[in-house]
């Protein structure tokens, strides 16, 4: 565990601190992030054993600050956050140790450059699984944020693309399985709540459709219709 804190200076810097907890860091990947400075971490130093890493994110806007992301933006930032996973595996680092909430997250859309917070630790999860949370935070975040309806869309689709892939979808795989694959491994949990998120995400949209219909009724069956398709099935 490890404690993040922000603040900003008289002279308007904005720092991010990350102090250790307990065990410390491990002394391998703390050295990697602050003397090698991989590009996809914003610029850090290292502080004493009981202060941490600091991390200055002055220049850097995290995703959280985007009011909206068109699709094309989107994707790229998806496929930069598996270049980054991949590029931590590379230095033998721990993906899992990547921060997946959107604060800690940053994009600069001229560069097409993500850089995320690392905390040297000892969670050891999968790129996929890294990857689920980020989508999942997007998700809810276009949610939260009332995206445009093909802004939601493609933050479902991907988590969806993502989540696939690491395991069955709730729904095809019952709950049996659904409680077997959780005593199996507790980080698998973390789909499964993602997976719910994904759901109310969709719910979100019927509601959000049903206080139109009123007004608009054939616009909005239409629009339902094409989210049938898409979804394939309305949950019960």
């Amino acid at each position: 565990m490890a404690f993040i804190k922000d603040y900003y200076t008289e002279s308007g810097q904005h720092f991010i601190q990350v102090t250790p907890q307990e065990k410390g860091w491990i002394p391998y990947q703390a050295a990697m992030i602050c003397v090698q400075k991989p590009e996809w971490l914003p610029p850090c130093e290292r502080l004493t054993e009981q202060e941490g890493i600091l991390y200055n994110v002055t220049d850097c806007i995290c995703i959280q600050s985007y009011s909206v992301m068109d699709i094309k933006e989107l994707t790229k930032v998806i496929q930069a956050c598996k270049r980054v996973g991949s590029e931590a595996q590379e230095l033998l680092l721990d993906p899992g140790c990547l921060q997946s909430e959107l604060r800690y997250i940053y994009w600069d859309t001229k560069a097409e450059r993500l850089q995320c917070i690392y905390v040297p630790q000892e969670p050891v999860i999968e790129i996929r699984l890294w990857l689920t949370r980020v989508s999942g935070h997007l998700l809810s975040h276009a949610v939260a944020k009332r995206w445009p309806e093909e802004g939601v869309l493609q933050c479902y689709r991907m988590y969806c693309r993502i989540a696939d892939e690491e395991t069955d979808s709730p729904e095809e795989a019952g709950e049996q399985k659904v409680q077997e694959r959780e005593e199996e491994s507790p980080a698998k949990s973390m789909v499964q709540y993602q997976a719910e998120q994904a759901r109310y995400a969709r719910y979100a949209l019927w509601d959000d459709m049903a206080e139109e219909e009123d007004s608009e009724k054939e616009p909005t069956q239409k629009m339902r219709e094409r989210m049938r398709q898409f979804f394939g099935k309305k949950e019960k």
